[in-house]
């Protein structure tokens, strides 16, 4: 079980990271002429932020409580 919930951690870290890289693509794209996507973008960091804490967090405590 402690595997599983170690592979789920860096499985969603690392989609995290994709989405903080999909925000950053947005605003860069977003600059000229598109400015709501950039603004999607911006508006999308602090969720991607909040899932990845989120997860970190909830990986620790299951851990805790499986072992």
């Amino acid at each position: 079980m402690s595997l599983f919930i170690s592979w789920m951690k860096w499985i969603g870290i690392v989609a995290g990271l994709f989405g903080f890289g999909m925000c950053a693509f947005m605003m860069i794209l977003g600059r000229r002429n598109r400015s709501s996507m950039a603004v999607d973008g911006a508006a999308g960091l602090p969720w991607v932020l909040g899932g990845l804490s989120t997860l970190t967090l909830a990986a620790g405590i299951v851990g805790v409580l499986v072992s």
